[in-house]
């Protein structure tokens, strides 16, 4: 390649033969648990580190967050955390990573704010680096220079990221989308875009969530119009129910509530605390001081003077929507003729606990008004088009479609050669892309996993803990117990069963003598010695009564034997 083709590319001159290598650690593959390293000169940056949160079948797990084995072991040449905006699946692991590792964090001060709270909790605030970036600003983190641009989204100050390196510009699009006139907010930073692409662009990564949406995302001024038209129509309560940190729904619904002569209560606890961080940044306007009531102050106002926000909106189970879909809220309850107003997309996986939220709304008499059909939300991810658009303005050597499952990663990857991109790549995490100033290729894998949050236990995701539940949740669970004379290997006591959960086995059934039996027969055919040992006795208890269960009900519960001696 000429030294004027590099230039265009790059920006400089480098020379360099040392590839720059990008691998993701989540957010490939999935939607959510975002997190990207990239690696130059010896050194880290960290690109997001996001959390996942369960499907429907999670078996109490609170949180799936990446592996953070590679940073580990490679702690020495981490550098950075560039966090892009504040969305959990975005920043949800930070406080978990901080465990491990310290590297100084940058953050625009929406999601600095929301980190601070974070750590505070986790008690590690006092020894964090934070540092506090703003859309514009360029940094030189390592051998990293990173700029933040300003782009939109469903969250305050969203930024994508132009990431310049020796061997040349990558640029980082996390989140976003084309919103020409934004409510509350300026317009995404496409001529910045478009610069970059005009001065080199060496690789891509851009956003594929709504990959498969054709034309452009709707607008939030619709959105708005939409919203109005049904809280102006309600004769009674209107209920909201949306993601806590679309702010920028939650400044609309409070002017809507102000125009129509509405009072607003909020429930859930993320919504207060995200309005109170948007007051203090000063992102969030009260029309009237008084418009936002609190629980004493309910009954002083008729059905028609009420506007409820409230958190629940994907069918979480402790979520407040979902205490008063269930009658189990303390103070709050659904009243015949209540409007219930989606304003959210259902993100994949929630479908079955959306609609059951839904069922038990309608069957306590409210009106229900979902998206697509009612327009009461705008995606804060791009379009087909618009994805297309970034593209085109970009004009990168190499794209890698990321934020999304591989039907996402495929379509876009196509939609990008369709464009002349010269070759795209669908990176699975731990997947290591090298680039060089006029080359790209996979050059291995690094550790990727996943590890569930329960609590505050962490555990690596090979399946060990999640499939004992699973086994819990099919089958149940049969405690086995008895006694043995430790000199003669005799049983002196039971065995005892108790069972939990188990389908069909109520212990005045004959089931359980029968495997009371089968258990005590099998013991007594192990040799005396072998007797003597409880982890043999206790092994022959477990398979005896397991085989018992299965034979009579088809199933097969968790059997715990518990032997004692004497």
């Amino acid at each position: 390649m000429s030294q004027q083709n590099q230039r265009n590319r790059t920006g400089e001159l480098s020379g360099t033969e040392e590839p720059v290598r990008i691998i993701p650690l989540g957010g490939t593959g999935e939607i959510g648990m975002n997190c990207t390293v990239y690696e130059a000169s010896g050194k880290i940056l960290i690109v997001d580190c996001g959390v996942n949160f369960p499907k429907e079948k999670a078996y109490g797990i609170d949180l799936i967050i990446p592996s953070f084995n590679y940073l580990v072991e490679n702690r020495d040449k981490v550098v950075g955390l560039v966090l892009t905006h504040g969305h959990e699946d975005h920043i949800g692991a930070v406080p978990y990573l901080l465990r491990e590792i310290n590297p100084p964090i940058y953050a625009a001060p929406f999601a600095l704010e929301l980190i601070k709270r974070k750590l505070r909790e986790h008690g590690l605030y006092e020894h964090a680096k934070l540092n506090e970036v703003t859309a514009g600003d360029e940094l030189s983190i390592g051998p990293f220079s990173v700029e933040f641009i300003h782009v939109n989204h469903s969250i305050p100050q969203s930024c994508n990221l132009a990431v310049r390196t020796a061997a040349g510009t990558i640029v980082h699009a996390s989140d976003f989308k084309v919103e020409w006139m934004p409510r509350d907010e300026e317009p995404i930073d496409l001529s910045r875009f478009a610069a970059l692409g005009d001065q080199g662009v060496l690789c891509l990564l851009s956003d594929s969530t709504n990959v498969f949406e054709p034309g452009h995302g709707e607008s939030e001024r619709t959105v708005a119009k939409n919203l109005a038209d049904l809280v102006k129509s309600a004769k009674g309560r209107v209920i909201v129910t949306l993601f806590a940190s679309n702010l920028y729904r939650v400044q609309t619904l409070l002017h809507i509530a102000h125009q129509n002569g509405r009072r607003v209560l909020v429930l859930g606890r993320s919504l207060h605390q995200i309005m109170e961080i948007g007051q203090l940044l000063g992102l969030l306007n009260l029309p009237d001081d008084l418009l936002v009531i609190q629980q004493e102050d309910l009954e002083a106002y008729r059905h028609d003077q009420l506007l409820v926000l409230t958190t629940g909106s994907q069918g979480e189970p402790r979520s407040a929507l979902t205490q008063i879909a269930m009658d189990d809220h303390p103070w709050f309850s659904i009243l015949p003729g209540d409007y219930v107003v989606f304003s959210s997309r259902v993100i994949p996986g929630n479908q079955v606990a959306v609609d059951r939220i839904c069922d038990h709304l309608y069957r306590r008499g409210a009106r229900v008004f979902r998206h697509p059909q009612y327009g009461v939300h705008a995606s804060g991810h791009a379009c087909q088009s618009d994805q297309q658009l970034l593209i085109s303005l970009v004009k990168p050597l190499f794209f890698v479609p990321v934020h999304g499952e591989y039907r996402h990663l495929a379509r876009h990857a196509e939609l990008a050669e369709e464009l002349g991109v010269e070759e795209a790549f669908i990176l699975e995490n731990g997947d290591v892309l090298s680039l060089w100033e006029d080359e790209a290729r996979r050059t291995g894998t690094v550790t990727a996993g996943r590890v569930i949050v329960d609590g505050k236990g962490l555990d690596e995701a090979s399946g060990v803990a999640l499939r004992d539940r699973k086994k819990l949740a099919r089958g149940g669970i049969v405690v086995a117990w008895l006694v043995l004379d430790a000199s003669s290997g005799e049983v002196v006591f039971g065995p005892r069963l108790l069972t939990q959960g188990v389908v069909g086995a109520d212990p005045g059934q004959d089931l359980i003598e029968e495997a009371v039996q089968e258990a005590l027969r099998a013991i007594q055919a192990l040799n005396v010695a072998s007797r003597r040992e409880t982890a043999e006795v206790g092994e022959a208890l477990r398979i005896a009564v397991r085989k018992v269960f299965h034979r009579r009900i088809e199933n097969k519960p968790v059997v715990v034997p518990v032997v004692y001696e004497l």
